[in-house]
């Protein structure tokens, strides 16, 4: 078992060392805590009745001058029925995911709505296939600055960039643009259920179709690609080793994110752990340190990106961190027994 299971972990970090790896795109490190934006397949697949997710992230904000990147998401997800065998079920979720970034608030607000099929390849449920898919809208805007802002001054009043000054003339009173595009994602994910393992493998990709969000040309959404492998190896009564890797490929530029952390398990009865540990992503290079823990079924974590390249010899703050949670709920029905009438005579 354990060697299918780390076969699969190293066939999926092999594929995401093919290709370019110069670039960096933003995304959470804590991909547990966004699991709708990694792979639709991913919808419903839990032991539970419902599950919430959120997660925030902030990198290279440096003050009024240099505005870095603000992202967060929220989602709820649900196995909603059975499906056409008693071992398989249909899953449905929401989220809704921001990304602003730069002086101008250049953002991307994404809300998704999925469904996905998991079909169990045994009656019992170890091996299950999942097939997701998610329709996504997209509103892409940006924002004039305010005029004491550095930015606007060297725009409109020093260089007169004329892209920017005939841009902003189709701006609201708000001095805001916009543009909206609807996009597919489609995604497969492999989970495999052992007494001492779980694994998970997937693929997902979106931008199939033509997604213009141009404000004024042409602008057509690359095709992007996601792979991850993650697991969960439980090494005795109270540790475990939970190792992740996720490749993301959009347009010419792509990266890798691999970490590993340790949970320990301090209340056996009500499973509470904490969890810490290590990673690295590409492109600006960055090594990243976690924390997180499972209370009363709430699970949370903090990390923080250190940039040992690129970025890092930048004056100011070139950091990042995040914090993510999620929780699982079971809704439980109360019986509701017949009344019984008890006669007075006995």
């Amino acid at each position: 078992m354990r060697i299918i299971l780390v076969k699969s972990l190293v066939w999926v970090i092999a594929f995401m060392f093919y290709g370019d790896l110069s670039s960096q795109g933003i995304h959470f490190s804590y991909l547990e805590f966004a699991p709708q934006s990694v792979n639709p397949g991913l919808i419903g697949g839990f032991l539970g009745s419902y599950r919430g997710t959120g997660i925030y992230r902030s990198q290279y904000n440096n003050g009024a001058e240099v505005k870095g990147y603000n992202t967060f998401e929220l989602g709820i997800d649900v196995p909603i029925i059975r499906g056409f065998r008693k071992q398989d079920w249909i899953g449905g979720g929401i989220s809704l995911n921001s990304d602003k970034r730069g002086l101008f608030s250049f953002t991307d607000t994404y809300s998704r709505l999925g469904l996905s099929y998991h079909f169990s390849l045994d009656k019992k449920q170890i091996s299950v296939l999942t097939l997701g898919v998610q329709i996504i809208n997209i509103n892409r805007s940006l924002r004039r600055p305010d005029e004491n802002a550095t930015g606007y001054q060297i725009t409109n009043n020093s260089s007169n960039d004329p892209d920017l000054l005939r841009l902003f003339k189709s701006a609201d009173e708000k001095g805001r643009i916009s543009a909206t595009g609807r996009d597919w994602n489609v995604g497969l994910v492999y989970t495999r259920t052992s007494k001492t393992n779980l694994v998970k493998v997937g693929f997902s990709g979106s931008g199939f179709f033509p997604v213009r969000l141009g404000f004024q040309e042409v602008f057509e959404l690359p095709l992007r690609m996601i792979g991850f492998a993650s697991m969960v190896n439980q090494l005795n009564k109270t540790m475990t080793l939970e190792p992740m890797a996720i490749f993301q490929k959009a347009g010419y530029g792509s990266e890798i994110m691999f970490n590993t952390k340790l949970g320990y398990k301090y209340n056996k009865e009500k499973n509470d752990k904490v969890k810490a540990g290590l990673g690295f992503r590409t492109g600006t290079f960055s090594a990243i340190f976690f924390i997180g823990g499972e209370i009363k079924g709430i699970n949370f974590g903090l990390s923080y990106d250190l940039p040992l390249s690129g970025y890092s010899g930048a004056p100011g703050i070139q950091n990042g961190f995040e914090f993510g949670a999620s929780y699982i709920g079971v809704l439980k029905k109360t019986p509701k027994p017949k009344p019984i009438i008890i006669c007075p005579r006995l």
